[in-house]
């Protein structure tokens, strides 16, 4: 973290399809679809690249019942 800013990267992995819900939060925080090919309304595997505000994330507390797991993408 940086300036306020999260910029590790994030790997998510998510139990089934988001609902519409976190599908729109992933959206604004700037999560995309890892999943070649697949729409991101089915898309079950998540990458955060770049650096974002860490209180975006912050946004994704209400959804851990849907998280599979998370993994840091550029951590040491």
């Amino acid at each position: 973290m940086k300036n306020g800013l999260y910029n590790a990267g994030v790997d998510l992995s998510l139990k089934q399809a988001p609902s519409q819900k976190l599908l729109q939060t992933l959206r604004t925080i700037g999560f995309v679809c890892a999943s070649e090919g697949e729409s991101e309304e089915l898309c079950t595997h998540w990458k955060l690249l770049g650096a974002v505000p860490i209180k975006r994330l912050i946004h994704l507390e209400p959804y851990t019942a849907e998280v599979n797991r998370t993994d840091c993408v550029n951590c040491g």
